[in-house]
């Protein structure tokens, strides 16, 4: 025991933010969702990351008309 009387902190799932959902019936989202799927699949991680960036900023700052 610590000696401290106080409650533990809760922390939230790390890894939530990192595959974010695209936006449906959007070309982009799913071209770069079906990109995401393959890198994963190849063990390219990295490249993963690179697009759920895309899929995230494409959420926030794309048109989804």
């Amino acid at each position: 025991m610590s000696g401290y009387h106080e409650r533990p902190v809760s922390l939230g799932e790390p890894f939530n933010d990192l595959a974010p959902e695209p936006v449906p019936d959007c070309d982009r989202c799913a071209a770069l969702a079906e990109e995401r799927c393959e890198a994963r699949k190849e063990g390219q991680f990295g490249a993963a990351v690179i697009a759920s960036i895309k899929i995230r900023e494409h959420r926030m700052f794309g048109s989804h008309d």
